[in-house]
Protein backbone atom coordinates (compact mmCIF):
# COMPACT_ATOMS: atom_id res chain seq x y z
CA UNK A 1 0.00 0.00 0.00
CA UNK A 2 1.71 3.60 -0.66
CA UNK A 3 2.45 6.05 1.64
CA UNK A 4 -0.94 7.56 2.73
CA UNK A 5 -1.48 11.51 2.53
CA UNK A 6 -1.06 13.27 5.88
CA UNK A 7 -3.89 14.97 7.39
CA UNK A 8 -4.01 18.63 6.92
CA UNK A 9 -6.60 20.53 8.48
CA UNK A 10 -6.92 23.39 5.22
CA UNK A 11 -8.07 20.70 3.54
CA UNK A 12 -12.02 19.94 2.12
CA UNK A 13 -12.72 16.27 2.99
CA UNK A 14 -13.58 16.04 -0.78
CA UNK A 15 -9.73 17.02 -1.11
CA UNK A 16 -8.21 15.10 1.21
CA UNK A 17 -10.12 11.89 -0.10
CA UNK A 18 -8.50 12.75 -3.89
CA UNK A 19 -5.05 13.08 -1.89
CA UNK A 20 -5.22 9.97 -0.94
CA UNK A 21 -6.11 8.29 -3.95
CA UNK A 22 -3.69 9.70 -5.72
CA UNK A 23 -1.26 8.37 -3.45
CA UNK A 24 -2.69 4.68 -3.57
CA UNK A 25 -1.66 1.90 -5.49
CA UNK A 26 -3.73 0.57 -7.82
CA UNK A 27 -6.02 -2.16 -7.56
CA UNK A 28 -6.30 -5.28 -9.93
CA UNK A 29 -9.81 -6.20 -10.91
CA UNK A 30 -9.95 -9.11 -8.10
CA UNK A 31 -8.80 -6.78 -5.51
CA UNK A 32 -11.16 -6.19 -2.79
CA UNK A 33 -11.13 -2.92 -0.36
CA UNK A 34 -8.77 -3.36 2.61
CA UNK A 35 -10.66 -4.03 5.78
CA UNK A 36 -9.27 -3.77 9.60
CA UNK A 37 -7.85 -6.92 11.41
CA UNK A 38 -11.13 -7.86 14.06
CA UNK A 39 -10.03 -9.07 17.22
CA UNK A 40 -11.67 -12.33 17.11
CA UNK A 41 -10.75 -13.33 13.99
CA UNK A 42 -7.34 -12.52 14.21
CA UNK A 43 -6.90 -14.67 17.55
CA UNK A 44 -8.89 -17.66 16.02
CA UNK A 45 -5.65 -16.66 13.53
CA UNK A 46 -2.83 -17.63 15.28
CA UNK A 47 -4.59 -21.19 16.49
CA UNK A 48 -2.90 -23.84 13.94
CA UNK A 49 -4.34 -26.50 16.40
CA UNK A 50 -6.91 -28.61 14.74
CA UNK A 51 -7.86 -31.08 17.16
CA UNK A 52 -10.50 -31.01 19.06
CA UNK A 53 -8.54 -29.07 21.60
CA UNK A 54 -7.75 -26.39 19.02
CA UNK A 55 -11.90 -26.36 18.49
CA UNK A 56 -12.45 -25.95 22.13
CA UNK A 57 -10.44 -22.74 21.76
CA UNK A 58 -12.02 -21.24 18.69
CA UNK A 59 -15.15 -21.78 20.84
CA UNK A 60 -14.19 -19.64 23.44
CA UNK A 61 -13.07 -16.88 21.05
CA UNK A 62 -16.89 -17.06 19.29
CA UNK A 63 -18.51 -16.53 22.44
CA UNK A 64 -15.84 -13.85 23.38
CA UNK A 65 -16.53 -12.04 20.09
CA UNK A 66 -20.20 -13.12 19.18
CA UNK A 67 -20.50 -10.50 16.22
CA UNK A 68 -17.93 -11.93 14.50
CA UNK A 69 -18.83 -15.41 14.23
CA UNK A 70 -20.19 -15.31 10.66
CA UNK A 71 -16.57 -13.94 9.50
CA UNK A 72 -14.46 -16.21 11.94
CA UNK A 73 -16.79 -19.92 10.43
CA UNK A 74 -16.14 -18.49 6.78
CA UNK A 75 -12.47 -17.92 7.49
CA UNK A 76 -11.81 -21.43 9.42
CA UNK A 77 -13.88 -22.88 6.46
CA UNK A 78 -11.74 -21.66 3.56
CA UNK A 79 -8.24 -21.88 5.53
CA UNK A 80 -8.81 -25.11 7.90
CA UNK A 81 -11.08 -26.91 6.17
CA UNK A 82 -14.96 -28.28 6.88
CA UNK A 83 -13.74 -31.50 8.72
CA UNK A 84 -12.25 -28.71 11.16
CA UNK A 85 -15.59 -26.41 10.98
CA UNK A 86 -17.05 -29.57 11.52
CA UNK A 87 -15.62 -30.01 15.26
CA UNK A 88 -16.32 -26.06 15.91
CA UNK A 89 -19.65 -25.91 15.27
CA UNK A 90 -20.17 -29.57 17.43
CA UNK A 91 -19.30 -27.59 20.55
CA UNK A 92 -21.19 -24.72 19.95
CA UNK A 93 -24.56 -24.75 21.61
CA UNK A 94 -27.78 -26.12 19.78
CA UNK A 95 -29.08 -22.44 20.09
CA UNK A 96 -25.95 -20.87 19.34
CA UNK A 97 -25.44 -22.38 16.37
CA UNK A 98 -29.24 -21.70 14.86
CA UNK A 99 -29.63 -17.91 16.33
CA UNK A 100 -28.27 -15.01 13.95
CA UNK A 101 -24.91 -13.77 15.35
CA UNK A 102 -26.19 -10.33 15.89
CA UNK A 103 -29.12 -11.83 18.20
CA UNK A 104 -28.42 -13.36 21.89
CA UNK A 105 -31.76 -15.13 23.19
CA UNK A 106 -32.41 -14.42 26.83
CA UNK A 107 -35.54 -16.63 27.53
CA UNK A 108 -37.67 -18.93 25.86
CA UNK A 109 -41.66 -19.22 27.74
CA UNK A 110 -45.13 -20.46 27.06
CA UNK A 111 -48.31 -21.43 28.77
CA UNK A 112 -51.25 -23.27 28.85
CA UNK A 113 -54.84 -22.62 30.58
CA UNK A 114 -56.51 -25.55 32.66
CA UNK A 115 -59.99 -25.58 33.73
CA UNK A 116 -61.77 -25.38 36.86
CA UNK A 117 -62.25 -28.67 39.14
CA UNK A 118 -59.92 -30.70 37.43
CA UNK A 119 -57.91 -33.19 39.66
CA UNK A 120 -54.14 -32.60 38.53
CA UNK A 121 -53.06 -36.03 40.78
CA UNK A 122 -53.80 -37.59 44.33
CA UNK A 123 -54.41 -40.62 46.40
CA UNK A 124 -55.99 -41.29 49.66
CA UNK A 125 -53.43 -38.58 51.66
CA UNK A 126 -53.80 -35.56 49.34
CA UNK A 127 -54.97 -34.56 45.87
CA UNK A 128 -53.96 -31.59 43.44
CA UNK A 129 -57.08 -29.84 42.01
CA UNK A 130 -57.67 -26.67 40.21
CA UNK A 131 -60.21 -24.66 42.06
CA UNK A 132 -60.39 -22.60 39.15
CA UNK A 133 -59.24 -22.04 35.52
CA UNK A 134 -55.30 -21.98 36.26
CA UNK A 135 -52.95 -20.35 33.98
CA UNK A 136 -49.60 -23.14 33.89
CA UNK A 137 -46.86 -21.12 32.65
CA UNK A 138 -42.69 -22.20 32.19
CA UNK A 139 -39.82 -20.15 31.15
CA UNK A 140 -36.49 -21.16 30.38
CA UNK A 141 -34.30 -18.31 30.84
CA UNK A 142 -30.20 -17.36 31.70
CA UNK A 143 -31.35 -18.00 35.85
CA UNK A 144 -32.69 -21.15 35.15
CA UNK A 145 -36.45 -23.04 34.67
CA UNK A 146 -39.05 -21.39 36.45
CA UNK A 147 -43.12 -23.08 36.21
CA UNK A 148 -46.17 -21.14 38.00
CA UNK A 149 -49.49 -21.40 38.16
CA UNK A 150 -52.04 -18.63 38.76
CA UNK A 151 -54.01 -19.05 40.81
CA UNK A 152 -51.90 -21.60 42.83
CA UNK A 153 -52.80 -25.08 42.69
CA UNK A 154 -54.74 -25.90 46.09
CA UNK A 155 -53.79 -29.19 47.84
CA UNK A 156 -56.68 -30.85 49.64
CA UNK A 157 -54.91 -32.97 52.46
CA UNK A 158 -56.89 -35.85 54.54
CA UNK A 159 -57.35 -34.70 57.93
CA UNK A 160 -55.22 -34.22 60.12
CA UNK A 161 -52.89 -32.55 57.50
CA UNK A 162 -53.80 -29.03 56.62
CA UNK A 163 -54.53 -27.87 53.31
CA UNK A 164 -51.60 -26.30 51.06
CA UNK A 165 -51.13 -24.59 47.68
CA UNK A 166 -49.04 -24.49 45.15
CA UNK A 167 -47.57 -21.60 43.14
CA UNK A 168 -44.64 -22.95 41.43
CA UNK A 169 -41.36 -24.41 41.18
CA UNK A 170 -38.06 -24.73 39.14
CA UNK A 171 -34.30 -25.75 38.74
CA UNK A 172 -31.21 -22.50 39.37
CA UNK A 173 -28.88 -23.57 37.11
CA UNK A 174 -26.24 -21.53 39.09
CA UNK A 175 -26.30 -24.42 41.97
CA UNK A 176 -27.82 -26.83 39.56
CA UNK A 177 -30.79 -27.70 42.55
CA UNK A 178 -34.65 -27.65 41.91
CA UNK A 179 -36.86 -25.57 44.51
CA UNK A 180 -40.68 -25.45 45.10
CA UNK A 181 -42.97 -22.33 45.88
CA UNK A 182 -45.27 -23.56 48.45
CA UNK A 183 -47.57 -22.18 51.09
CA UNK A 184 -50.27 -22.82 54.07
CA UNK A 185 -53.89 -23.54 52.23
CA UNK A 186 -55.90 -23.05 55.32
CA UNK A 187 -58.52 -26.12 56.31
CA UNK A 188 -59.12 -27.97 59.47
CA UNK A 189 -55.98 -29.70 59.48
CA UNK A 190 -53.79 -29.30 62.26
CA UNK A 191 -50.55 -30.56 61.41
CA UNK A 192 -49.48 -28.64 58.07
CA UNK A 193 -48.62 -30.29 54.86
CA UNK A 194 -46.59 -27.29 53.03
CA UNK A 195 -43.43 -28.76 53.94
CA UNK A 196 -43.88 -32.18 53.10
CA UNK A 197 -45.31 -31.17 49.75
CA UNK A 198 -42.52 -28.83 49.12
CA UNK A 199 -39.82 -32.01 50.02
CA UNK A 200 -42.22 -33.77 47.64
CA UNK A 201 -41.66 -31.45 44.95
CA UNK A 202 -38.21 -31.12 44.78
CA UNK A 203 -37.60 -34.48 45.20
CA UNK A 204 -39.54 -35.39 42.57
CA UNK A 205 -37.95 -32.69 40.44
CA UNK A 206 -34.24 -33.85 41.72
CA UNK A 207 -35.32 -37.17 39.81
CA UNK A 208 -36.31 -35.79 36.60
CA UNK A 209 -33.06 -33.75 35.76
CA UNK A 210 -31.13 -36.73 37.64
CA UNK A 211 -28.49 -37.31 35.20
CA UNK A 212 -28.64 -34.77 32.54
CA UNK A 213 -27.00 -31.62 32.07
CA UNK A 214 -29.20 -29.48 34.47
CA UNK A 215 -28.34 -31.00 37.16
CA UNK A 216 -24.90 -29.65 36.20
CA UNK A 217 -23.57 -26.28 39.28
CA UNK A 218 -23.16 -23.59 35.96
CA UNK A 219 -25.50 -24.81 33.40
CA UNK A 220 -26.23 -22.75 30.40
CA UNK A 221 -29.15 -23.62 28.49
CA UNK A 222 -27.92 -21.59 24.57
CA UNK A 223 -24.11 -23.48 25.23
CA UNK A 224 -25.92 -27.11 25.34
CA UNK A 225 -25.24 -29.28 22.35
CA UNK A 226 -27.82 -31.26 22.57
CA UNK A 227 -30.84 -28.99 23.83
CA UNK A 228 -33.25 -30.83 22.58
CA UNK A 229 -31.98 -33.84 24.01
CA UNK A 230 -31.64 -32.97 27.44
CA UNK A 231 -35.32 -31.47 27.13
CA UNK A 232 -36.88 -34.94 26.19
CA UNK A 233 -34.83 -36.78 29.04
CA UNK A 234 -36.15 -34.06 31.57
CA UNK A 235 -39.71 -34.49 29.80
CA UNK A 236 -39.72 -38.44 30.32
CA UNK A 237 -38.88 -38.39 34.01
CA UNK A 238 -41.68 -36.00 34.40
CA UNK A 239 -44.34 -38.02 33.23
CA UNK A 240 -43.36 -40.25 36.11
CA UNK A 241 -44.35 -37.26 38.97
CA UNK A 242 -48.12 -37.39 37.99
CA UNK A 243 -50.47 -40.21 39.71
CA UNK A 244 -53.18 -41.85 39.30
CA UNK A 245 -56.41 -39.81 37.51
CA UNK A 246 -53.81 -37.42 35.48
CA UNK A 247 -53.84 -36.52 32.38
CA UNK A 248 -56.08 -38.95 31.39
CA UNK A 249 -59.07 -37.27 30.51
CA UNK A 250 -61.30 -39.04 32.74
CA UNK A 251 -63.93 -38.19 35.51
CA UNK A 252 -62.09 -34.99 37.17
CA UNK A 253 -58.78 -35.57 35.11
CA UNK A 254 -56.89 -33.60 32.61
CA UNK A 255 -56.57 -34.28 28.85
CA UNK A 256 -54.43 -32.59 26.22
CA UNK A 257 -57.93 -31.21 24.66
CA UNK A 258 -58.48 -29.66 28.00
CA UNK A 259 -55.57 -27.67 27.81
CA UNK A 260 -56.09 -24.75 26.15
CA UNK A 261 -55.45 -20.73 25.16
CA UNK A 262 -51.69 -22.15 24.20
CA UNK A 263 -49.27 -19.14 23.91
CA UNK A 264 -45.13 -19.19 23.20
CA UNK A 265 -43.02 -16.46 23.28
CA UNK A 266 -39.40 -15.82 24.18
CA UNK A 267 -36.85 -12.13 24.83
CA UNK A 268 -33.92 -11.67 22.76
CA UNK A 269 -31.42 -9.17 22.75
CA UNK A 270 -30.52 -7.66 19.62
CA UNK A 271 -26.48 -6.66 20.03
CA UNK A 272 -25.97 -4.51 17.44
CA UNK A 273 -29.17 -2.99 17.25
CA UNK A 274 -30.87 -2.15 13.67
CA UNK A 275 -31.96 0.26 11.40
CA UNK A 276 -35.43 -0.52 9.70
CA UNK A 277 -35.74 3.47 7.83
CA UNK A 278 -36.73 4.58 4.33
CA UNK A 279 -37.27 8.24 3.76
CA UNK A 280 -36.33 9.38 6.99
CA UNK A 281 -39.13 7.18 8.51
CA UNK A 282 -39.06 4.20 10.43
CA UNK A 283 -38.02 2.24 13.26
CA UNK A 284 -34.77 2.28 15.10
CA UNK A 285 -33.52 -0.55 17.81
CA UNK A 286 -30.71 0.12 19.87
CA UNK A 287 -27.78 -1.69 20.81
CA UNK A 288 -28.60 -4.26 23.91
CA UNK A 289 -32.09 -3.04 23.76
CA UNK A 290 -34.19 -6.35 24.44
CA UNK A 291 -37.63 -7.86 22.48
CA UNK A 292 -40.19 -9.68 24.17
CA UNK A 293 -42.72 -11.24 21.48
CA UNK A 294 -45.18 -13.88 23.18
CA UNK A 295 -47.67 -15.04 20.40
CA UNK A 296 -51.18 -15.61 22.29
CA UNK A 297 -53.23 -18.89 20.85
CA UNK A 298 -56.86 -20.38 21.10
CA UNK A 299 -56.45 -23.33 20.43
CA UNK A 300 -55.90 -27.03 22.52
CA UNK A 301 -53.00 -28.71 22.79
CA UNK A 302 -54.35 -31.91 21.44
CA UNK A 303 -55.41 -30.40 18.36
CA UNK A 304 -52.01 -29.47 17.93
CA UNK A 305 -50.72 -32.35 17.95
CA UNK A 306 -53.80 -33.89 15.86
CA UNK A 307 -51.63 -31.57 12.88
CA UNK A 308 -49.25 -34.17 11.76
CA UNK A 309 -46.97 -30.90 10.65
CA UNK A 310 -45.41 -28.13 11.87
CA UNK A 311 -47.57 -25.78 9.88
CA UNK A 312 -50.65 -27.77 10.75
CA UNK A 313 -50.03 -27.10 14.11
CA UNK A 314 -49.64 -23.33 13.94
CA UNK A 315 -52.68 -23.15 11.68
CA UNK A 316 -54.29 -24.68 15.08
CA UNK A 317 -53.03 -22.73 17.64
CA UNK A 318 -55.28 -20.35 16.26
CA UNK A 319 -53.24 -17.45 16.73
CA UNK A 320 -55.27 -14.54 18.48
CA UNK A 321 -52.48 -11.80 18.81
CA UNK A 322 -48.97 -11.36 18.87
CA UNK A 323 -47.62 -8.93 21.47
CA UNK A 324 -44.32 -7.15 21.63
CA UNK A 325 -42.55 -5.29 24.50
CA UNK A 326 -39.51 -3.95 24.01
CA UNK A 327 -36.65 -1.58 25.22
CA UNK A 328 -35.27 1.07 22.84
CA UNK A 329 -37.35 1.18 20.18
CA UNK A 330 -37.53 4.28 18.36
CA UNK A 331 -39.94 5.51 15.72
CA UNK A 332 -37.95 8.38 13.65
CA UNK A 333 -39.99 10.52 10.87
CA UNK A 334 -38.34 12.83 9.18
CA UNK A 335 -35.16 11.69 10.79
CA UNK A 336 -36.12 13.29 14.44
CA UNK A 337 -37.35 11.01 16.71
CA UNK A 338 -40.56 11.28 17.52
CA UNK A 339 -41.92 8.19 20.30
CA UNK A 340 -40.24 5.30 22.10
CA UNK A 341 -42.58 2.77 21.86
CA UNK A 342 -42.58 -0.10 24.63
CA UNK A 343 -45.46 -2.51 24.02
CA UNK A 344 -47.45 -2.86 21.12
CA UNK A 345 -49.76 -5.63 19.58
CA UNK A 346 -50.17 -7.03 16.11
CA UNK A 347 -53.82 -8.80 15.55
CA UNK A 348 -54.76 -11.05 12.90
CA UNK A 349 -55.08 -9.37 9.23
CA UNK A 350 -51.91 -7.52 10.48
CA UNK A 351 -53.03 -4.74 12.15
CA UNK A 352 -51.35 -2.46 14.77
CA UNK A 353 -51.99 -1.33 18.13
CA UNK A 354 -50.11 0.68 20.13
CA UNK A 355 -49.87 -0.41 23.73
CA UNK A 356 -47.65 2.10 25.57
CA UNK A 357 -45.35 4.74 23.97
CA UNK A 358 -43.87 7.97 25.56
CA UNK A 359 -43.52 10.89 23.10
CA UNK A 360 -40.30 12.54 22.10
CA UNK A 361 -39.00 15.62 20.29
CA UNK A 362 -41.42 18.18 18.65
CA UNK A 363 -44.28 15.56 19.57
CA UNK A 364 -43.69 15.68 23.30
CA UNK A 365 -43.56 19.90 22.86
CA UNK A 366 -46.71 20.03 21.66
CA UNK A 367 -47.78 17.00 24.32
CA UNK A 368 -46.57 19.76 26.58
CA UNK A 369 -47.89 22.61 25.26
CA UNK A 370 -51.26 20.85 25.30
CA UNK A 371 -50.89 20.00 29.02
CA UNK A 372 -50.37 23.69 30.15
CA UNK A 373 -53.39 24.73 27.61
CA UNK A 374 -55.82 22.36 29.53
CA UNK A 375 -54.45 23.23 33.00
CA UNK A 376 -54.87 26.97 32.33
CA UNK A 377 -58.18 25.95 31.19
CA UNK A 378 -58.93 24.39 34.24
CA UNK A 379 -57.37 27.01 36.71
CA UNK A 380 -60.44 29.36 35.03
CA UNK A 381 -62.97 26.86 35.15
CA UNK A 382 -62.41 27.02 38.79
CA UNK A 383 -62.46 30.85 39.04
CA UNK A 384 -65.66 30.47 37.37
CA UNK A 385 -66.93 27.18 39.15
CA UNK A 386 -67.62 25.12 36.39
CA UNK A 387 -66.90 21.62 37.25
CA UNK A 388 -67.58 19.55 34.36
CA UNK A 389 -65.01 22.49 32.37
CA UNK A 390 -62.85 22.01 35.80
CA UNK A 391 -62.54 17.73 35.39
CA UNK A 392 -62.32 17.41 31.97
CA UNK A 393 -59.32 19.57 31.56
CA UNK A 394 -57.83 18.27 34.52
CA UNK A 395 -58.22 15.00 33.00
CA UNK A 396 -56.82 15.96 30.03
CA UNK A 397 -53.76 18.16 31.62
CA UNK A 398 -52.94 14.69 33.39
CA UNK A 399 -52.95 12.88 30.40
CA UNK A 400 -53.48 14.89 26.86
CA UNK A 401 -55.67 13.00 24.46
CA UNK A 402 -55.42 15.23 21.12
CA UNK A 403 -51.45 14.86 20.68
CA UNK A 404 -51.09 11.36 21.85
CA UNK A 405 -54.18 10.37 19.99
CA UNK A 406 -53.06 12.09 16.62
CA UNK A 407 -49.78 10.69 17.14
CA UNK A 408 -50.83 7.34 17.84
CA UNK A 409 -53.20 6.55 15.48
CA UNK A 410 -50.82 7.71 12.54
CA UNK A 411 -48.06 4.89 13.98
CA UNK A 412 -50.33 2.53 13.99
CA UNK A 413 -51.44 3.07 10.49
CA UNK A 414 -47.71 3.41 9.35
CA UNK A 415 -46.59 0.41 11.74
CA UNK A 416 -49.94 -1.45 9.74
CA UNK A 417 -49.09 -1.03 6.50
CA UNK A 418 -45.27 -2.13 7.29
CA UNK A 419 -46.30 -5.26 8.86
CA UNK A 420 -48.43 -6.57 6.34
CA UNK A 421 -46.04 -5.84 3.98
CA UNK A 422 -42.77 -7.52 6.31
CA UNK A 423 -45.36 -10.93 6.51
CA UNK A 424 -46.23 -11.25 2.48
CA UNK A 425 -42.36 -11.29 2.05
CA UNK A 426 -41.54 -13.66 4.71
CA UNK A 427 -44.43 -15.65 4.83
CA UNK A 428 -42.22 -18.69 4.30
CA UNK A 429 -39.66 -17.76 6.67
CA UNK A 430 -40.38 -20.64 8.57
CA UNK A 431 -40.31 -24.29 6.55
CA UNK A 432 -43.56 -25.55 6.03
CA UNK A 433 -45.79 -22.59 7.88
CA UNK A 434 -47.67 -19.68 5.25
CA UNK A 435 -47.35 -16.73 8.16
CA UNK A 436 -49.59 -14.88 5.76
CA UNK A 437 -52.05 -17.39 6.40
CA UNK A 438 -51.98 -17.84 9.95
CA UNK A 439 -51.99 -14.05 10.27
CA UNK A 440 -54.99 -13.65 8.54
CA UNK A 441 -52.59 -11.21 5.98
CA UNK A 442 -53.70 -10.73 2.32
Amino acid sequence: MGRRAPYNRAMSEGELQRERARHAEPAGPEAAPAQEPTPGLEAVRAITDTSARGAAAVVRILRAHPMERDEILAWLHQHRGGAFVRQVTAQLGQIERELPEGVELKAVRGSVSIPAGRRLMGDWKATIDTEHATQLGAEVSESGIRVWMSPALHVNATWPLRDAVIRGAGVRFAEGRPYADVGDGGGYGMIPAAGTVESTIVEKLEQAIAGTPLAEPGYVFTRDTDLQGTLDSVLRNVGSMFGDGAGQGGEGGVSARDLGRVSAGGTVAMRAGGSFMQNGAGIEVAPGAELSVTVQGGGNVQSMMDAGSLGGAVQAANVQSISISASGLTVKSGGEPVAEVTRMTIHPGGEVTIDSMRLLGKAAEYRGAEQGLSLLVGLLALAARDGDALNGAMRNAQEPAIVDGLARSQMEREFSQAVRAMILEYRGAVPGVDLAQVLGVS
